[in-house]
């Protein structure tokens, strides 16, 4: 009997969907004999964590047994038994495939390759043994106020040197680092256009002075899937005596998981 993972290798937290852990066995020489129907074929863990884990080092994600699938009819963290329906199935035709658990989106574990290793017995012996493998892709998330990837930062009455704040609620699994590019150079412009005047200002991200070309990042803490707060800072310097009127630019902030 051979064995083979089946399905995606890698996996978003960001999608929005289930994915599907899925193997396929395979008689060697073929279909078998009605008379094998009978068989008993069962999956169990080689390692000491449930056989719907996968780890990487310390970390473990677990997934959720597919309950729904007629593939088998005993399940627990250490023994999968095919159903009698699989059984037939892999009898007559020579292969059959199992979707054995799912994982459920939103799994912001540390980023890496998480593995498992499985044992396929028959009738109590070990047959076949199969690794399954899938990468945790590094991911990012924003919450709150700019879950939607916008923010708005009002100075209200422009003055001299003045702030204002505006935080963020993120989330990542790996480490996280942030860019800032402005659209008008890191100025505000006036509403009837650069001719009429700008505001210059310059930006902190969690009090890290960034510049706004977009070619300097700083990093972000990131407890590997704990949501931390973060916040943008702009301030204006000496205005001087500028034109009236409504001053405005849009700071586009770029997040980096590596």
């Amino acid at each position: 009997m051979d064995v083979q993972p089946v399905g995606a290798t890698s996996y978003n937290p960001n999608d929005a969907g289930y994915l599907a852990m899925q193997f396929e066995l395979t008689l060697v020489g073929g279909p078998a004999e009605a008379s094998c129907s009978n068989t008993i074929i069962e999956v169990s863990p080689r390692g000491p964590i449930s056989l719907f884990a996968l780890q990487n080092g310390a970390s473990v994600i677990q997934a959720d047994p597919d309950i729904a699938t007629r593939s088998f009819s005993v399940f627990n963290d250490a023994t999968l038994r095919l159903s009698g329906y699989s059984v037939q199935q892999l009898i007559r035709t020579g292969r059959v495939l199992v979707t054995y658990a799912q994982l459920k989106p939103g799994i912001f574990a540390p980023a890496g390759r998480y593995t498992n290793i499985l044992d396929i017995s028959v009738n109590g012996q070990v047959v076949a043994t199969f690794e399954p493998e899938l990468v945790l892709e590094p991911a990012m998330r924003l919450f709150g106020d700019m879950s939607d990837g916008q923010g708005r930062a009002d100075f209200g009455i422009l003055e001299s040197f003045d702030r204002v704040t505006t935080d963020f609620v993120y989330q990542a699994n790996t480490r996280l680092f942030v860019s800032a590019r402005s659209e008008n150079r890191g100025s505000m412009v006036h509403e009837d256009g650069d001719a009429t005047g700008r505001i210059a200002y310059s930006v902190r991200v969690n009090n890290s002075p960034l510049r706004t070309d977009g070619n300097q990042t700083v990093p972000l803490v990131s407890n590997l899937g704990v949501r931390g707060l973060g916040s943008v800072q702009m301030e204006t310097g000496d205005i001087g005596n500028p034109v009236a009127g409504q001053y405005s630019d849009t700071l586009t902030l770029q997040f980096v998981a590596e």
